[in-house]
């Protein structure tokens, strides 16, 4: 299931503990190191091996995904619902002021 949420949303969301929460930032490691939501995992919508690694994350988990302005988060997101993931919610604007 893919559900969208605000910067907002995703601000309070992550950072509240949640046991199976896993925050992942589609970004490049460039835009990564720029700043990011504390607690999350980079993983770089552009390599090539990507859709590898969604496929070895737990389907069973809650992720947040979020990118620049959410379109390679929705592009991931759908992949992961595509691969039977429970629950994606996809980070839908800029977490991040340019």
């Amino acid at each position: 299931m893919i559900e969208i949420i605000t910067p907002e949303q995703a601000r309070k969301l992550t950072t509240t503990p949640q046991a199976d929460l896993t925050i992942l930032d589609v970004r490049t490691p460039e835009e990564f190191a720029q700043g990011h939501l504390q607690k999350a995992h980079n993983l770089d919508f552009y390599e090539e091996d990507f859709p590898d690694k969604i496929e070895q994350l737990a389907p069973s988990k809650t992720y947040v995904v979020y990118c620049h302005t959410g379109g390679r988060a929705f592009k991931t997101a759908e992949l992961m619902d595509q691969l039977g993931f429970r629950k994606v919610l996809v980070v839908k604007g800029a977490l991040f002021e340019d």
